[in-house]
């Protein structure tokens, strides 16, 4: 689990003047790793993982979104063969 803290954007203010609040956020994340043995795949490892498994998107704020905190990608799922020689 990745943990984003909440902040005050102090670049972007509310409507009455207050510094705008964003949420904290929490993203999963998880992996799963397994060791082939045999044949032609003997020593080859598969990974089969995802980041921000929920989907959540950032919080917003007058100006978009806070690149330096929160990136746009969603959900990304990932697959790997690796192959010792």
């Amino acid at each position: 689990m990745n943990y984003i803290v909440s902040v005050r954007d102090t670049g972007c203010f509310s409507s009455n003047g207050q510094r705008w609040h964003e949420e904290a956020l929490n993203l999963w994340s998880g992996q799963l790793q397994y060791q082939l043995d045999g044949g032609v795949l003997k020593d080859a490892r598969s990974k089969i993982g995802g980041r921000n498994l929920f989907n959540k998107l950032p919080p917003t704020a007058q100006s978009g979104y806070n690149g330096g905190l929160y990136n746009l990608y969603g959900r990304y799922l990932y697959l790997n063969l690796s192959k010792t020689v």
